[in-house]
């Protein structure tokens, strides 16, 4: 079973790599792809503050759209 938990230290471990943008989003939209944590309010909050934090304010306004649609 998918943990958020699980998913944020995973992010974390790859947060201090050099080079891992691209392996971070893939993570982000892996994990929201489950069933299980596509409604995670959390993992959407980190991957808005991610986007917003690499300076891509495009993509944190299509993540935050995202979160809305499923996060109602």
């Amino acid at each position: 079973r998918p943990s958020v938990v699980t998913w944020l230290s995973t992010f974390l471990n790859e947060l201090g790599k050099e080079g891992s943008q691209h392996r971070i989003h893939g993570l982000f939209e892996k994990a929201l792809g489950s069933d299980a944590l596509q409604k995670s309010v959390m993992l959407w909050r980190c991957y808005l503050a991610y986007e917003l934090h690499m300076c891509n304010p495009a993509a944190a306004k299509r993540v935050f759209f995202r979160a809305i649609h499923a996060c109602p």
